[in-house]
């Protein structure tokens, strides 16, 4: 659990009973009905993470060689770790939700790019909540388009899949099942030039094997995925 996980890691920060975030999560409102977006931008003294819609946390992935110095935020709680190759942020508000719009500063050093590998969130009552992970760095726009192979593959329940878009398209990310029938659509929407991951979880569907197709613009694709419970 994303939420419970973020609240009990590390040593620093305060300690916070399971109870006490059950009586805030009790109090919180649901997550508004816009997208929920996480993107990686530039900021004026380096990186930032930026969010697009409410939630009660998330948690992103950074893949990189280089050295994540700090993340930190004026307002909300924010721990982080290194996993294998990445850097996981993980953002909590403490009391209510994070708000539209805010931002984590993020301090790198080294070099290296910096590619959002995946995301994952919670709304204000706790549930997992379906999110856009955008690279909006000029320094690691894609020159060509591309659908990546989800990750994990095979997964149960949730996986994340990153494709590039090398020009600003229409963008359709569709899965469907074996029979061909559309069983979710995980974007629909216009998007610049970029690097994206977008996680999907599949807890409401029978073990099986699926398909995940992308059209932008005048390209298009299509990858297998299993889903293994």
């Amino acid at each position: 659990d994303l939420i419970i996980f973020a609240m009990n890691y590390g040593d620093s920060g305060p300690t916070i009973p399971i109870s006490s975030f059950d009586e805030q999560r009790d109090k919180a409102a649901p997550a508004t009905d816009v997208e929920m977006i996480v993107s990686l931008e530039d900021a004026e003294d380096g990186y930032q993470l930026a969010l697009t819609g409410e939630l009660k946390g998330f948690s992103a992935r950074l893949q990189t060689e280089r050295q994540l110095v700090s993340a930190t935020s004026a307002e909300y709680m924010v721990m982080t770790y290194r996993e294998s190759d990445a850097w996981v942020i993980d953002v909590v508000a403490l009391e209510g939700l994070i708000a539209d719009g805010s931002a984590i500063a993020l301090d790198f050093s080294g070099e290296g790019d910096l590619v959002p590998v995946g995301v994952e969130g919670r709304d204000g009552w706790n549930q997992p909540v379906i999110l856009s992970f955008e690279n909006n760095l000029a320094e690691n726009l894609p020159t060509e388009f591309m659908l990546a192979q989800n990750y994990p593959n095979p997964f149960n329940p949730v996986t994340t899949i990153n494709y590039d878009l090398a020009a600003t398209v229409q963008v359709e990310l569709l899965v469907y099942n074996s029979l061909g029938q559309q069983v979710a659509t995980l974007v629909h929407d216009t998007q610049p030039a970029g690097r994206y991951s977008v996680s999907f979880d599949g807890s409401r569907l029978a073990s099986g094997l699926y398909f995940y197709s992308i059209q932008a613009g005048e390209f298009n694709d299509l990858q297998k995925m299993l889903l293994v419970k």
